[in-house]
């Protein structure tokens, strides 16, 4: 079960993403048309959340896919190129390096983390 201010910093990702939804495997679909979506099994704090997130999402946004960009900023509040995005899923994407990932949000998405 999901703490409270987990699941409202989940409801407020799934708003940004318009036709988001959880589906029986406990899966939070982001995007049905391409099936972007990460498993919320193991997730209780807002950070787990973003550590997914980061690992799932982020390759997404590395096309040429303008929407995807833009909406993967919103959410972290931030406002990452495509080129910083490419950087970000090289060292993080596909669940590389968790512990990399956590000290990337606890630095406020501090691309210098990275290099």
């Amino acid at each position: 079960m999901l703490r409270e201010d987990t699941r409202k910093e989940l409801w407020r990702m799934m708003n940004i993403f318009v036709g988001s939804f959880i589906n029986a495997d406990f899966e939070v679909i982001l995007i049905p048309q391409r099936n972007i979506y990460f498993n919320l099994n193991n997730v209780n704090t807002i950070e787990d959340l973003q550590v997914k997130f980061i690992h799932w999402i982020t390759r997404d946004t590395t096309f040429k896919n303008y929407r995807s960009r833009e909406k993967y900023n919103e959410y972290l509040k931030t406002n990452f190129s495509r080129e910083e995005l490419v950087l970000v899923y090289e060292k993080l994407g596909s669940a590389r390096n968790e512990n990399l990932c956590r000290k990337f949000i606890k630095n406020k998405f501090n691309l210098k983390i990275l290099k």
